[in-house]
This record gives structure tokens, C-alpha cells and sequence, in this order.
């Protein structure tokens, strides 16, 4: 709310928000999971904007809005989690600060246009953090990594990451 409050006092469409991810979802329905855009196929993005087709169209985009920052804040809570209980939590705690007060970066908050860079470091998160041990933390595990690996090209510098990470886990 600090950085863009008018991303929730005054919610637009956003770059293409507007002029690919709602029309797409509005005149294709569901088929516009499966059709790419710049060779992409922005999984989350189109999922977010199929959501919104279940408000009142004055409100989609502020429901895109609080989607992406639900998705912009997620980064924090995993890195404040247990999972990451080998780094002091003051370190997470300023490792957390600056992600949030990140200066100049107003064409990447609130809105979903630019949510795979979010989602990424989510991915990354997750990859480094201790082994889920709740169904939750397998459930978000399961469909961050699964929602990367097909809604952009980081997805796929993740894999060789993710593979030398679960050699090393089971020892090997």
C-alpha cells in the first residue's frame, strides 16, 4: 500500500494486463492457458486473469492487483518461515526489508504483467529452503515449481539448479 497506493485506491489495467491477460481470458475462456505469448505461456498470469472473469468487470482490476501482491509478498513469508531456520532471523528479517523497500521498482509491484519475476524467486526460495515436511508446504512447493516451469524462461535456469540441489540431498 506504501509503494503503489493506487494500485488498490485506484486499480487500472497494467500494460498487458489489460490489452492481452483479461481479453484473452474473456473471449477465450479457459483455452487461453494454452496460448503463448511471446513464446511463453505465463501460466499464473492467465490464471489470475480467468479469476477475475468471476467479479463484476469494474473490479478485475483490483482483484489483479491484490493477486499480484499476494504473489509479491510470498517471497517474505517463506523466507521468515522455519524453513530457512538456519539463517538468523535477523538476517531473514533484513534480507525481507530490502526486498520490499527495493527502490525503483515501481513497474514490477502490483501488477501481474510482471509476476514471473516474483514467482521465480519464490521457486528459488523454495529450492534452497529446508525439505517441506506439511502437505501445505508440499502443495505450494508442488505448484510454484510446477507454475515456473512453464510460464517463463526462468523456469528453465531453475532445473539445473533444482537437480544439483536433489543430487545433494539424497547424497550423491
Amino acid at each position: 500500500m506504501l509503494r503503489r497506493p493506487d494500485a488498490l485506491l485506484n486499480p487500472q489495467f497494467f500494460a498487458e494486463d489489460g490489452a492481452v491477460w483479461f481479453p484473452d481470458a474473456y473471449n477465450l475462456g479457459l483455452h487461453s492457458l494454452f496460448v503463448p505469448q511471446a513464446g511463453y505461456l505465463h501460466s499464473l498470469t492467465r490464471l489470475i486473469a480467468l479469476l477475475t472473469l468471476l467479479f463484476p468487470f469494474t473490479t478485475a482490476p483490483l482483484v489483479m492487483n491484490l493477486c499480484a501482491i499476494t504473489v509479491q509478498i510470498l517471497p517474505v513469508n517463506v523466507l521468515l518461515s522455519g524453513r530457512f531456520s538456519a539463517i538468523p532471523l535477523s538476517t531473514r528479517a533484513l534480507a525481507a526489508f530490502l526486498y520490499l523497500g527495493l527502490p525503483n521498482s515501481y513497474e514490477i509491484d502490483a501488477n501481474i504483467t510482471t509476476i514471473q519475476w516474483h514467482l521465480a524467486l519464490v521457486a528459488c526460495l523454495l529450492l534452497f529452503a529446508e525439505p517441506a515436511e506439511s502437505l501445505g508446504w508440499r502443495i505450494l512447493d508442488v505448484v510454484t515449481l510446477a507454475l515456473i516451469s512453464v510460464d517463463g524462461p526462468l523456469g528453465i535456469l531453475l532445473v539445473p539448479v533444482a537437480a544439483v540441489l536433489w543430487r545433494n540431498r539424497l547424497g550423491g
